[in-house]
C-alpha cells in the first residue's frame, strides 16, 4: 500500500502546509506590531496568498478523480464520509480557536467579530474555512470518472470564478456560495490534472521546461506586482494558476528522481498542523510578548516552531492514545476502536 503513495501529492501537501503556517506567523506579527505594516513581511503575506491554499484544493480534486467511487451510491457514500471527516474536525477546531479569541483578543490574528454560531455555521474563521468550503465543494460535484466529464466541470467552475471575479466581488453574497465560486476552480484543475494523467508529461524534458518556466514566471511577476503596486482584472487568478504550477511541476519531477519517503511522515501531520499552528503560535507569541520579547527573528523562528512542531507533538500524542485522536480522523480512529 505504501509503494502506491504519490509521492508528489504528499509533498504538494506539506509544501502547501507550511506556506499557510508562514502566513499567519507572519500576518500576527504585523497585526501585533513586531513586524511594520507596509514592510518585507506584508508583501511575503500577500505573495503566499496568492496560492498556498489553492494547492490544498488541487490535491483535494486530484484525489477525488483518483479514488471517488462513481454514480449515485458512490456520490451519498463520499457525502456521508466527508461529513464526518471535515465537519468533525471543523466544529472541534474552530471552537477551540473561537475561545482563545474571546480569552486572548490581543494575541490573535483577528479578534472575534460574529457570534459563535454565525461564525460556525456562515462565517468560519481562518484557516478553518477551508474545510467548510470543502465540504461544499464536495457536495455539488459529480462523481464522474471520464475525462469529458472532469472537463466540463472544470469549465463550469471556470465560469462561476469568472462571474464572481466580475460581478460579484462585492456583492453581499452567502459565504458559502463565496468559497464555491472563488475556489472550486482549483478542485476541478486537480481532477482534470488526474482525468488527462497531465503530471505524467512532465517526465519528458521537452513538456517540463516549457511547464516550469511558465510557473517560474511566478516569481518576476510577484517581484514586480509588489514593487510598483500592479493590478489588473484576475490578477490573483493569473498569479494562483503560476504559484500553483510551479510548484506542482516541481513536486512531481523532484518526487520522480528521488524517493523522498519522508513525505510520506511528513504528510501524516499536515491536517494536524493545518488545524492547530493557529492555536500553538500565537500562544507562543503572547508568551513571547508577556515576557517583553520583541525581536522579530526571534518571534519569527519560534513562531514557525511552534506553529509546526507543536501540533506535531500533540497529534503524536493522540495517536499514541488512539481516543483522542478522533477530533483529527474521526471515522479511521472508530475503525481502531473497534479493531481492538
Amino acid at each position: 500500500m505504501e509503494a502506491k503513495r504519490e509521492r508528489w501529492i504528499d509533498l504538494i501537501k506539506v509544501t502547501a502546509c507550511l506556506l499557510v503556517v508562514l502566513g499567519h506567523v507572519l500576518r500576527g506579527l504585523i497585526s501585533a506590531g513586531i513586524f511594520p505594516e507596509d514592510g518585507v513581511a506584508r508583501s511575503l503575506v500577500e505573495v503566499v496568498y496568492y496560492f498556498h491554499v489553492n494547492l490544498f484544493f488541487f490535491c483535494s480534486g486530484w484525489l477525488f478523480m483518483k479514488r471517488h467511487e462513481p454514480g449515485i451510491k458512490g456520490y451519498f457514500s463520499n457525502m456521508g464520509k466527508k461529513l464526518i471527516d471535515l465537519v468533525v474536525p471543523y466544529a472541534v477546531f474552530l471552537s477551540a480557536g473561537y475561545i482563545l479569541k474571546l480569552l486572548f483578543p490581543s494575541s490573535v490574528n483577528n479578534a472575534v467579530k460574529y457570534s459563535f454560531f454565525e461564525t460556525l455555521f456562515l462565517r468560519p474563521d481562518a484557516p478553518y474555512w477551508y474545510l467548510y468550503a470543502l465540504f461544499f465543494i464536495f457536495l455539488i460535484t459529480p462523481p464522474v470518472k471520464n475525462r469529458r466529464s472532469s472537463l466540463y466541470i472544470f469549465l463550469v467552475s471556470a465560469l462561476a470564478k469568472v462571474i464572481y471575479v466580475i460581478f460579484l466581488t462585492d456583492a453581499n453574497l452567502p459565504y458559502f456560495l463565496k468559497c464555491i465560486m472563488e475556489n472550486w476552480i482549483w478542485f476541478a484543475s486537480g481532477m482534470v490534472v488526474c482525468s488527462y494523467s497531465l503530471t505524467s508529461l512532465l517526465s519528458k524534458r521537452s513538456f517540463a521546461v516549457p511547464v516550469v518556466t511558465l510557473g517560474g514566471l511566478f516569481i518576476p511577476l510577484s517581484l514586480l506586482i509588489q514593487i510598483y503596486s500592479v493590478s489588473f482584472p484576475f490578477m490573483e487568478t493569473l498569479m494562483g494558476f503560476l504559484g500553483c504550477i510551479l510548484v506542482i511541476s516541481l513536486s512531481y519531477i523532484i518526487c520522480s528522481r528521488r524517493s523522498m519517503k519522508f513525505t510520506g511522515i511528513c504528510v501524516q501531520y499536515t491536517l494536524p498542523v493545518f488545524l492547530m499552528h493557529t492555536l500553538s503560535a500565537p500562544a507562543v507569541r503572547a508568551v513571547l510578548i508577556k515576557l517583553s520579547v520583541t525581536n522579530g527573528a526571534v518571534h519569527f523562528i519560534l513562531g514557525m516552531l511552534s506553529g509546526i512542531f507543536i501540533p506535531v507533538l500533540v497529534a503524536y500524542i493522540m495517536k499514541l492514545l488512539v481516543i483522542p485522536e478522533i477530533v483529527l480522523y474521526p471515522r479511521r480512529t472508530v475503525k481502531k476502536l473497534k479493531a481492538r
